[in-house]
């Protein structure tokens, strides 16, 4: 059956993972060079909650769906949880109607493609027991861990105008609804132990480290070892989003400063880390983060042979006086660029906002001067179109 409570094993076995890329081999954007670290951040809260609980991490972005298969054979996990985006959407089903048909996992599916259509995708995929529409999965996944192992009956109810949703079927098959507090970052990681725990997938480190310096090594003195840091989330453009955009939150959310850096430093001094992307989606937006990430700098990561990478806007580099003394400040050596055209007027029908405070320059002059200030600066540019 598709529905009811899985009685416990000896161990009871989550499977976290990264939906891949339908094309082996992709070599299209980042995937395969950095970690998913939402997975990784999900099994570290998982460990700290459930700790008689055994978790698996495994990464798409350097694995085909036939290696996770052999994996799923491998554990045999009685609930697998799929972080799904839309390029990656078939691969995410096909790999759960593979551990529902042949171990009966139960199925949870998470991130922007799955928010986006929480009842669309239950009414249509029997395999799938539940669909988490949050920025944060740590809470959700917490409650149905507890309602799979018979710790608790029932979700929660909570009352709070800034909800996140996870939609299930009820024992008559109804698709129901149940409301959760909307989280912020500084509920996420609260303290250094909530900082994500890289040993849950260390076997892939050495795969995004040898890809990475074949791809972009050419741009560093020295051999990178990379991964990902997300301690602010949201976009500047807001709400009226880009026209490809498909993010599902772009509310700003800030971490605490003092925390990025002990997860650098943590990251550094167990696995070598010396490259970090920190993605959020616009991080010049958060200018008094910024300040504080400067103030409270408890290191000098040029000393350590640390680098950043991360997202801009190509407006906040023009519109923002400091913004290329506070990347090199942070030794932010790489910026990732959404230039998406020179062309203006397909600028302005991809709403994306390219405006200076003096109102001189047109959209893809704001483009040609992000690039220049940056360039300028001694910083590469990483650009999409």
């Amino acid at each position: 059956s598709y529905y009811g409570v899985v009685k416990m094993k000896e161990t009871y076995k989550i499977m976290l993972v990264n939906a891949p890329n339908p094309i082996d081999g992709n070599t299209s954007g980042n995937y395969a060079v950095f970690p998913a670290m939402g997975i990784v951040s999900l099994g570290t809260r998982i460990k700290r909650e459930h700790p008689n609980i055994d978790v698996k991490v495994i990464d798409g972005g350097n694995r085909t769906t036939e290696q996770i298969k052999k994996t799923l054979d491998e554990y045999q996990p009685n609930l697998v949880a799929l972080s799904i985006l839309t390029p990656t959407y078939g691969e995410g089903l096909e790999i759960a109607k593979y551990a529902k048909e042949k171990y009966a996992s139960r199925i949870v599916l998470g991130n922007d493609h799955a928010s986006f259509f929480p009842e669309l995708i239950l009414q249509r995929r029997p395999y799938v027991d539940y669909v988490v529409q949050a920025e944060f999965g740590e809470e959700p996944l917490s409650h149905i861990i507890k309602l799979e192992t018979g710790r608790t009956q029932n979700f929660p109810i909570l009352s709070n105008k800034k909800q996140e949703n996870v939609y299930f079927r009820d024992k008559n098959g109804q698709i129901q609804r149940t409301p959760f507090r909307r989280s912020k970052l500084t509920d996420i990681i609260r303290s250094s132990e909530d900082i994500p725990d890289l040993s849950l997938i260390s076997r892939q480190l050495p795969e995004y480290a040898r890809a990475y310096n074949e791809r972009y090594g050419a741009y560093h003195d020295t051999e990178r070892k990379p991964s990902v840091i997300n301690n602010v989330r949201g976009c500047g453009n807001g709400e009226y989003r880009c026209t490809y955009c498909s993010i599902y939150d772009l509310g700003l959310n800030a971490g605490d400063p003092r925390l990025f850096w002990e997860a650098v430093k943590k990251q550094n001094e167990e696995h070598g880390i010396n490259f970090f992307f920190e993605v959020c989606d616009s991080f010049l937006t958060f200018q008094s983060y910024i300040r504080q990430l400067i103030k409270q700098k408890p290191f000098d990561p040029k000393e350590r042979d640390i680098e950043f990478e991360i997202y801009a806007r190509a407006n906040d580099v023009v519109n923002i006086p400091n913004a290329t003394d506070w990347l090199r400040e942070l030794n932010v050596t790489r910026v990732n660029l959404g230039l998406d055209s020179g062309d203006d007027n397909m600028l302005n029908l991809l709403r994306k906002r390219n405006k200076d405070k003096k109102g001189v320059l047109s959209p893809s002059q704001i483009n040609y001067e992000a690039v220049r200030k940056l360039a300028e600066a001694g910083i590469t540019v990483h650009a999409s179109f």
